[in-house]
């Protein structure tokens, strides 16, 4: 029990961390002073579907950044459904940083990192989801 509560406060720093990373990682996308600032430029999107950064920010912002925090507080009211939506937060984080990668034909130490993070974000929510037997929430009931 004394790890699954260690697992359970991991899984809500997770969110929480992963989601105020993705608010900055949003501001560097919509203020060209920031991004230029960490080397990046729009250069980069240039055999990408995107022109500018702004699509990439709003991802960063409402998906990642927006939806890991409101999952981190579902955690704080420990609200069953935290569990299965940060294994999804932490699935669609991976894909976001492969499909970065695949892009922009390169891979950054931040995104890396990130990828780490949502990797163990993932495992988190599937060792507590199996620790504690749940099931799925059914809309059908």
């Amino acid at each position: 029990m004394k790890n699954e509560k260690l697992i359970v406060k991991l899984s809500s720093f997770l969110n929480f961390f992963i989601g105020i990373g993705a608010f900055v990682g949003s501001l560097m996308a919509f203020i060209p002073a920031f991004h230029e600032s960490m080397g990046l430029s729009t250069a980069m999107l240039q055999d990408t579907p995107f022109k500018t950064f702004l699509i990439p920010g709003l991802f960063l912002l409402f998906i990642l950044g927006g939806l890991n925090i409101l999952n981190g507080i579902c955690y704080f009211t420990r609200q069953v459904v935290a569990y299965f939506f940060s294994f999804f937060m932490g699935v669609i984080l991976m894909i976001w940083i492969v499909i970065q990668c695949l892009l922009l034909q390169m891979l950054l130490p931040i995104q890396a990192i990130f990828f780490l993070l949502g990797f163990l974000q993932t495992f988190c929510s599937v060792y507590s989801i199996r620790k504690r037997q749940l099931v799925f929430p059914s809309l059908n009931k």
